[in-house]
């Protein structure tokens, strides 16, 4: 029961302190049924852009477990922008060290990343813009991917 308390008590307070500096335009996880990610399975993030001066971060969410077989990840990244034209390419991160280490925050048998994907980017025009995330790994259904998100924050001025 002492266990369960400290838990909760400790995601309220990382919520807590995560509300008071948060300048997440868009921050989601999608959760990967059975963690078998699909080419079917697209991660999708809507957001509008108001002032095309800021510079934004563009980074995508994981979480995988040790069923994971790769030390990297391949990703389709598409954006799409309010005139409906889509930029997509194809990137890879890394995610593990050359021995084998998971890079990312682990819990338990979870490792979580936030991958920069577009780092001080600024997007071309105001409107809505949706950002997709696709698995473009060999595998299909690529196994051990618990969560994929997209998460889109204003860089702050210094």
């Amino acid at each position: 029961m002492k266990i369960k308390f400290t838990f909760w008590s400790l995601c309220l307070l990382v919520v807590a302190l995560q509300s008071c500096t948060n300048n997440a335009l868009t921050d989601v996880f999608t959760s990967i049924p059975n963690q078998h990610w699909t080419y079917a399975q697209p991660c999708k993030s809507n957001l509008e852009i108001i002032d095309i001066h800021k510079k934004y971060n563009i980074l995508i969410n994981l979480r995988h477990t040790d069923d994971y077989r790769y030390s990297n990840i391949w990703f389709k990244i598409s954006i799409i922008q309010p005139n409906k034209h889509k930029k997509t390419e194809r990137i890879a991160f890394s995610i593990a060290s050359p021995d084998g280490t998971w890079l990312g925050n682990t819990s338990g048998s979870l490792f979580t990343y936030q991958l920069p994907y577009k780092l001080n980017y600024n997007f071309a025009a105001k409107g809505k813009y949706t950002i997709v995330v696709e698995q473009n790994m060999r595998d299909n259904p690529l196994n051990g991917i618990n969560d994929v998100g997209i998460r889109v924050e204003e860089v702050e001025e210094k």
